[in-house]
């Protein structure tokens, strides 16, 4: 991670959207952490260097009624099956 290799257990899950999960366990040992969720900044000092990790940004979020929603979900349902 920015050139500093961070030793971690970690757990394989196929998760589509996102490359790493970061775990209590290993946020744990960052100690102050610093989070800013609406420019989706994450900011701590490891072994005497500052990082900065950015998220990615995703299209606008749109609210969907729970009727849309059922209706989208018995379709996936009928895809998978």
């Amino acid at each position: 991670m920015h050139g500093t290799p961070f030793v971690s257990n970690m757990l394989l899950l196929p998760l589509g959207g996102c490359d790493v999960v970061l775990g209590i366990q290993w946020l744990a040992t960052l100690g102050t952490v610093k989070w800013n969720f609406m420019s989706l900044k994450m900011e701590f000092t490891h072994n005497g260097r500052h990082y900065v990790l950015g998220g990615l940004k995703a299209g606008k979020v749109q609210m969907v009624s729970p009727k849309k929603l059922a209706k989208a979900l018995m379709v996936a349902v009928w895809v998978l099956t």
